[in-house]
């Protein structure tokens, strides 16, 4: 399982853990992360298997989901690349993937683990 330290640096802000008194994990975490036109939220909370995601640039919605059954998150790293990796509890369901750098991009399925 991903630490919030690695959270941290991937999405380049302070996680916020709500509620506080609960482990992340469970509780969930919110991250914001914004380069030039790119403003994306995510809300994460893998003990209880959910993912949420919303990208504007600009002021144009570029995507909205929200995921349930995705208990293990990870970092992965190649080619001087980061991506973040929400892995499905069920074989029916896709991987998710989410790169921030160089520039976003956002796969559902259709795409490996490295």
């Amino acid at each position: 399982m991903i630490d919030l330290d690695d959270l941290a640096y991937f999405f380049e802000c302070s996680p916020v853990v709500t509620p506080s008194d609960v482990p992340w994990e469970y509780a969930g975490v919110s991250l914001r992360f914004e380069s030039g036109e790119d403003n994306l939220s995510c809300r994460m909370a893998p003990g209880e298997g959910e993912l949420s995601l919303v990208w504007h640039q600009g002021s144009q919605k570029r995507l909205e989901l929200s995921l349930n059954g995705y208990f293990d998150v990870k970092l992965e790293s190649q080619s001087g690349r980061e991506r973040l990796v929400a892995i499905p509890n069920q074989e029916n369901l896709a991987l998710f993937v989410l790169q921030l750098r160089p520039h976003v991009f956002v796969a559902l399925g259709a795409v490996r683990q490295w």
